[in-house]
């Protein structure tokens, strides 16, 4: 028995069984809503305007799936939420700033020649379609455009006072100029509107749609696996204790809701109030909580309400999963109190961010709301401390291996390979199979014997200044550096430093503005500047206030320059000899020892600070 039918419906009748807010209802009284298990809203302005613009050239549409609701006139709809919304938001808004962004060139001309009839400059076209389409994104209907203000509107900006001709004449001649534009506008609206469009209707047991959402994606790279997963992982509920774990589904809908969208069967009330999630849900939620709550995790740039963040997917799965297959965890969720297990995951992402804190949130970084690793690397010490932390088979007890003692010890290892990940870019490349291979081998559980670390700081070094040496435009500090550098001044600054508001700053000691005029005579030099070596943290005051200057050539400083010395620079006077010597044409090799003997000498009092950090019982 087939459970499908086609419908043809216009353009126009999707956005207004989409738009249930929409001025104009569909005169069928069509309705079409969001299940609860779509993914959210995620075309770009780019994205929207390519599709916008495969309309106005008449390329295909493509079908749309609804699925027909028993006994009334509402589809959900099961494929189709991107383009549907798309078209719904230009019915509404034609001339919005997703759907307009340029104006022909041929009217541009016209108007300008209006307006600056003794001038040929067509660069004046960019402000007068910045003015235009200002206009046009206010009004956002095309049957609202009144070009007698849109005229105005130009008058006022691209005229004065001294400009003596009858603006009303001048305002007809505009009018007269723009009017083929907003025909063409209109016509091409109505177009849109009125392109017909195949609507698959499937009237069967509603139960299914998951399944069906599921085999449509995964016909091809369509979506990510977890828009896929929020499919299947429909059915089973679970009360979640942690009201702000709810809180942050219940947006996720609510960013849907607003952009005018029903979803069906989703009450904000009723949720906050049971506090049901579904095992997508849960994991959804967690993925936007856990960054707030950690700054271990501020991974991801924080993307909109409604958008994934995968990183509690992937925590929660290396811990309870060797299969690393996410589309399997809702199956694998079930054997567990999830409110424990959440509980138990959470303290040991707490103890891990408390372990690299040290130097992963070094007074350097303060100001940054970012991490120094990578989402996987992070995700592996997380999965690999839960394991060491609990048996999944016994989420309420702590293993009896894991006592103070343990604890300690595992502490100091964690946060080794925390730093020897990051300057040897462990990291760099791999995924989830890398997080696995990890925990099975229990790399984390064994300290970085001195050797080792002696082996990863030189090579670190001469990578260092392999990968900046550069001419004229010299890199920014990487990752890798803010670690080397906290581990370098942990031990230098005092507590009162840690707690202080003073703001630090990584600065090159023999400054940019200094070498870049050393080595612009000799066009085919490349200098490491931006090596580690030459880096050093200071005082924001410090650094801010002597600008291009060295510190030995700011005689403003408000710091004894000794103090300096002993906690920022590790430097004296003599150090910068070099950098005051005359360079003549034939002295380039003499330029390139003397800034790397600065460099080696610098970076042995910074190898053995950081070698004192990380393996302090191997003094």
């Amino acid at each position: 028995m087939s459970f499908y039918q086609i419908e043809t419906w216009t353009l126009r009748d999707v956005a207004k069984a989409f738009g249930f807010k929409s001025t104009v209802q569909d005169p069928k009284d069509r309705k079409v809503v969001v299940p609860m298990f779509q993914r959210g809203l995620r075309w770009d302005k780019k994205r929207k305007q390519s599709f916008i613009e495969s309309l106005e050239k008449g390329y295909p549409f493509g079908s749309l799936l609804f699925a027909k609701q028993q006994g009334i006139n509402t589809y959900s709809v099961v494929d189709g939420l991107q383009r549907g919304s798309t078209v719904s938001e230009y019915y509404e808004n034609p001339f919005g700033e997703d759907n307009i962004s340029n104006i022909n060139g041929a009217y541009l001309d016209a108007v300008r020649k209006i307006l600056y009839p003794n001038s040929t400059t067509e660069s004046l076209n960019a402000s007068i379609e910045t003015d235009i389409l200002d206009y046009l994104h206010r009004i956002k209907k095309v049957d609202k455009v009144e070009l007698f203000d849109l005229a105005d509107e130009l008058f006022e900006k691209h005229l004065d006072d001294s400009d003596t001709r009858d603006r009303y004449k001048l305002a007809k001649q505009i009018i007269n100029a723009l009017t083929p534009f907003i025909d063409e506008s209109r016509q091409d609206y109505d177009d849109i509107c009125n392109a017909p469009v195949p609507i698959v209707v499937y009237s069967g047991p509603l139960d299914q749609l998951s399944e069906i959402f599921k085999r449509i994606n995964t016909q091809g790279i369509v979506l990510s696996d977890y828009d896929i997963f929020a499919a299947t992982w429909s059915e089973k509920k679970y009360v979640i204790d942690d009201p702000k774990i709810v809180q942050k589904v219940i947006d996720k809908y609510m960013v849907l809701q607003q952009a005018s969208f029903q979803i069906d069967g989703f009450d904000a009330t009723q949720m906050a109030l049971n506090k049901q999630l579904t095992a997508f849900e849960l994991l959804f939620g967690l993925g936007k909580l856990w960054p707030e709550k950690y700054d271990c995790l501020k991974c991801d740039t924080e993307g909109k309400p409604d958008e994934i963040n995968e990183i509690s997917f992937l925590i929660v799965d290396a811990c309870l999963s060797n299969s690393r297959s996410i589309a399997d965890l809702h199956t694998t969720l079930q054997k567990y109190d999830v409110n424990q297990l959440i509980l138990d995951i959470q303290e040991a992402i707490l103890f891990v961010d408390k372990a690299i804190a040290i130097v992963g949130k070094f007074k350097g970084n303060r100001r940054k709301d970012t991490t120094l690793h990578s989402k996987y690397q992070i995700v592996s010490l997380i999965a690999n401390t839960f394991r060491e932390m609990y048996d999944a088979s016994d989420l309420f007890n702590k293993r009896a291996t894991w006592d103070n003692a343990f604890a300690k010890s595992y502490q100091q290892s964690i946060l080794g390979h925390y730093v020897a990940d990051v300057i040897t870019n462990e990291w760099y490349d791999g995924g989830r199979a890398k997080i696995y291979q990890a925990i099975n081998d229990h790399r984390f559980t064994e300290p970085i014997p001195r050797k080792q670390w002696e082996l990863y700081i030189d090579t670190y070094y001469q990578r260092s200044m392999a990968e900046n040496s550069q001419h004229e435009r010299f890199s920014n500090p990487r990752n890798a550096d803010s670690v080397v550098l906290n581990c370098v001044y942990v031990n230098v600054f005092s507590a009162s430093d840690q707690l202080s508001t003073e703001k630090f700053d990584i600065e090159h000691l023999a400054t940019k503005d200094r070498m870049r005029k050393l080595i612009k005579p000799y066009a085919d030099l490349r200098l490491p500047v931006s090596c580690i070596a030459n880096y050093c943290y200071l005082p924001e005051n410090i650094n801010r206030s002597k600008g291009e200057k060295t510190i030995y050539e700011d005689a403003g400083l408000t710091t004894a320059l000794t103090n300096i010395e002993q906690k920022y620079s590790f430097t004296q006077a003599s150090d910068f000899d070099w950098l005051y010597e005359s360079y003549g044409a034939n002295d380039k090799d003499k330029l390139v020892q003397n800034y790397q003997a600065y460099l080696d000498a610098r970076f042995k009092i910074m190898r053995q600070k950081f070698l004192d950090f990380v393996c302090p019982s191997e003094q």
